[in-house]
């Protein structure tokens, strides 16, 4: 019997089709350009080899003058459904998503581009930070003592619990367009704001309309945190510089309903990072 081809996703960028058994193709809408979708291939490749956390890449495909990549099928339980079947868990996912997180930084990487050139480009070229600012954040971008596999984009939308025959279950992260090496604690940083403060997609909103409530929020960053740092101190002072950069970066996504949000925290973070001052976690959320 012949495999029928079925649309398993839907993204801003994307739509993905499981094109057999064993394969899926992400499939990119029209206007993107060619280098922006060989460079996610490269990346995603390079990603797949020193982390089992991330999907095979196979191929790039045309389709109809549309480009796409064919990636290794992973069937399973998106993270927000896991969530549905049991609000009352949101803290032991949170938790479940710090394991995870860590793991990624645990992993050995190949050649990908390199954080510290994005974050101090943006600390030169942003008028949010003043003359006098930019050399603590500037040293802060350029500390390289411990450097990592960061995914650039890690939140529960990016996971899925995998679950299939013949495989390992457990969760699997997509989405490494944006991966870079750099410093743990810019990616701690993204993931934190995602989760308490970003914006949620319709989609997910009507899944999961628990998560319309900050508490709710707040009890899956606890977790997140948590276990991402265990028995360690949370270093919040550099946190909430890492916290103004991402937030740099994230009022160039331009995400429609975030603007006045992201400066005002980059107000209260460059306060908290320039004073050093180590607040009750809760706030710092």
């Amino acid at each position: 019997m012949a495999f029928t081809e079925r649309k398993i996703g839907q993204g801003r960028s994307a739509e993905v089709i499981q094109i057999s058994e064993t394969e899926a193709l992400k499939l990119f809408h029209e206007g993107y350009e060619p280098a922006f979708i060989r460079h996610e291939f490269e990346v995603s490749a390079q990603v797949a080899r020193y982390c089992d956390f991330a999907p095979e890449v196979f191929s790039m495909d045309i389709r109809g003058g549309r480009t796409g990549i064919r990636f290794e099928l992973i069937e399973g339980i998106e993270f927000y459904d896991l969530l549905r079947q049991d609000p009352f868990a949101v803290k032991d996912l949170g938790s479940a998503l710090g394991v995870l997180h860590r793991g990624i930084h645990n992993r050995q990487w190949g050649t990908l581009p390199e954080g510290s050139q994005v974050f101090s480009r943006i600390v030169r070229e942003t008028g949010l930070l003043s003359p006098s600012e930019k050399p603590d954040y500037l040293n802060l971008v350029w500390d390289r003592s411990r450097e990592t596999l960061c995914h650039g984009d890690f939140h529960p939308f990016n996971t899925l619990y995998e679950k299939a025959p013949n495989k390992k279950e457990g969760f699997r992260v997509f989405d490494w367009s944006h991966a870079y090496i750099g410093h743990p604690l810019s990616d701690v940083a993204r993931t934190l704001f995602l989760i308490t403060r970003a914006k949620l997609p319709s989609s997910c909103v009507k899944r999961v309309p628990i998560l319309l409530k900050p508490f709710y929020r707040r009890l899956l960053a606890a977790g997140y945190m948590r276990a991402y740092f265990g028995a360690a101190p949370v270093p919040w002072e550099l946190l909430s510089g890492w916290g103004v950069l991402v937030r740099i970066m994230r009022l160039d996504e331009r995400v429609q309903g975030e603007g006045f949000m992201l400066r005002m925290g980059i107000k209260t973070l460059k306060r908290r990072f320039a004073l050093g001052t180590r607040l009750h976690k809760d706030k710092r959320l």
